[in-house]
This record gives C-alpha cells, sequence and structure tokens, in this order.
C-alpha cells in the first residue's frame, strides 16, 4: 500500500512541475506583460501566492469530508480550469476589450492561487500519511529532485520554443499545455490511496497549533526564519522579472534564460548548503 500510493504521489510530483513550469512563476508574468498588464498589476498576480493563503482554512474543512487526497485532488482540478481560462484573454482584447482581458487575467490568477492554496494544505498530511517516519526524509528528499529536474527540463523546452516562436500565441499554447498536465497530474493525486488519519487530523482546531508555535521557541524561530525567506523571494525574483522585460527591454527567451540560471541554484549547491542560513538562526 505504502509504495502504491508514493509511486502515485512521484509521478504527481513529475507531471505537476511541467504544469507549473508552464502555468506560473515567470510564464505567468511575461504572459500578463505580453496581454497588457502595467507593473502594480503584475505586483498584485504575484502578491496572490500570499494573499490567498488563509484559504488553506477551507481546504482544513474539506479535509474533514473528503480527506486528504480528494480535497489536494479538488483544489488542483479547479486551479488548473482557472489557469486554462487565461488562454482566452487575447481573444477578448482582439475585439477591443482590452480592460475586459485584463479583468480575467487577475481573476484568473486569483483562483489559480487560491484553489492552489485549498489544496496545497492536504500535502504534508498526505505525505505524512503514505510515508513512515523512517522513509519520509528519503521520500520528500526524492519528491524535491525529481519535481525540479522536470521542473528545469519543463523550462529549458520553453525557453527553446519561444526562441524559435516568439509570440502571443505561443503563449497560449504553453498555458494549453501546462493545464492539461495539472489535470493530469491531479488525477494521480485522486488516485493515492489514504488511511482515515489526515481527515481525524484535520478535525483537531487550529488554535492547538497555535499554542504550540507560541509556546515553542524554536518553533517560532523556524517560523520567523521561513517568513524572512518567503519575504525575500516575493520581492527579489518576480520583480527581477519586471526589471528585465520593463526596465532593460530584454526579450522573453532572454528572461526565461536567466531564470533557468535561478531554477539551476534549486538543485546546486545542495539542499542543506542553500538553507544552512535556516538553521544558524542563534539556538534553532
Amino acid at each position: 500500500m505504502e509504495e502504491k500510493a508514493q509511486s502515485r504521489y512521484l509521478w504527481y510530483a513529475r507531471i505537476n512541475a511541467l504544469s507549473f513550469a508552464s502555468t506560473a512563476d515567470t510564464v505567468l508574468i511575461l504572459y500578463a506583460i505580453k496581454v497588457g498588464a502595467d507593473d502594480f498589476l503584475v505586483g498584485l498576480i504575484v502578491s496572490f501566492v500570499y494573499l490567498t493563503m488563509p484559504l488553506m482554512l477551507l481546504g482544513k474543512q474539506s479535509m474533514v469530508r473528503r480527506g486528504a487526497a480528494r480535497t489536494f485532488a479538488l483544489g488542483w482540478l479547479l486551479r488548473n480550469i482557472s489557469a486554462l481560462s487565461m488562454v482566452s484573454i487575447p481573444f477578448i482584447q482582439q475585439y477591443g476589450q482590452q480592460a475586459l482581458g485584463l479583468f480575467i487575467l487577475i481573476a484568473a490568477a486569483f483562483g489559480f492561487f487560491a484553489f492552489r492554496s485549498y489544496g496545497a494544505v492536504a500535502d504534508v498530511p498526505l505525505i505524512g500519511d503514505i510515508t513512515s517516519p523512517q522513509s519520509r526524509g528519503r521520500f520528500i528528499a526524492k519528491v524535491w529532485f525529481q519535481s525540479n529536474i522536470y521542473y528545469l527540463a519543463a523550462m529549458v523546452g520553453i525557453v527553446a520554443v519561444l526562441n524559435r516562436f516568439p509570440s502571443i500565441h505561443t503563449f497560449q499554447i504553453i498555458l494549453i499545455f501546462g493545464g492539461i498536465t495539472g489535470i493530469i497530474s491531479q488525477l494521480n493525486i485522486r488516485a493515492v490511496p489514504e488511511s482515515p488519519q489526515p481527515a481525524l487530523s484535520a478535525r483537531e482546531p487550529l488554535l492547538k497549533d497555535v499554542t504550540y508555535v507560541l509556546g515553542d521557541l524554536r518553533a517560532q524561530k523556524l517560523l520567523i526564519a521561513w517568513s524572512m525567506c518567503l519575504g525575500s523571494i516575493v520581492l527579489v525574483i518576480p520583480f527581477s522579472m519586471l526589471s528585465l522585460k520593463n526596465g532593460y527591454g530584454i526579450s522573453d527567451y532572454g528572461a526565461l534564460s536567466f531564470f533557468i540560471v535561478q531554477v539551476w541554484g534549486l538543485l546546486s549547491p545542495p539542499l542543506p548548503t542553500r538553507c544552512c542560513w535556516i538553521a544558524w538562526v542563534p539556538g534553532l
């Protein structure tokens, strides 16, 4: 049972990496610029990653009724439907509906990240359910490494395609590919066998977790360090892409090539070296 569940999850992680590379991060930012979004709108879209996180509470309630795997799958299905709806924007703008196109962009991006938050809350409980304490670290490392390999391969492919066909229609095809692969990935998550434990854990009141964090100094320091890490990511990576495009006039191909260098940093140096600054926090 455990081996089958882990295999399903691994296939989800691999296919989802292809989807994420095609629908989020740099591709989404470049697509937004292509359809006329200004710096404020791009910044707003990027902020949805964190502004929608309170919707994890809805996902937590869904786990009580549906379990972790089905909650995860539902969030990912709706997330990728939101991504596919962005494909319609250039067709709408062809008929002079620029404002309507941008409204659809903002609404679809919000849905994309909102449903991500809804489903992602089930990720950790599901991994905990399909692994033992002895195998968990090894499995998480395998998921991390393989998903980043697939993500890097997808980005290299996207760069090659955009170098050959640098048009808005190419972005639409990339979004369609990302949406379809995302829907396929959620089928693997839906098929992961799970025990009743994730649903039972979702019944635990959130106040219990808050009390634990407030009463554990190590947890507080980790939370502060992780918040600083996320804050630096949201400020540096998206706006560096805006600087390349709107500040220096770099092509989509050049901007994505720059991003591939960033992705390569996920694989080298090793994870413990990249995260050692978190462990450096005094007393952690």
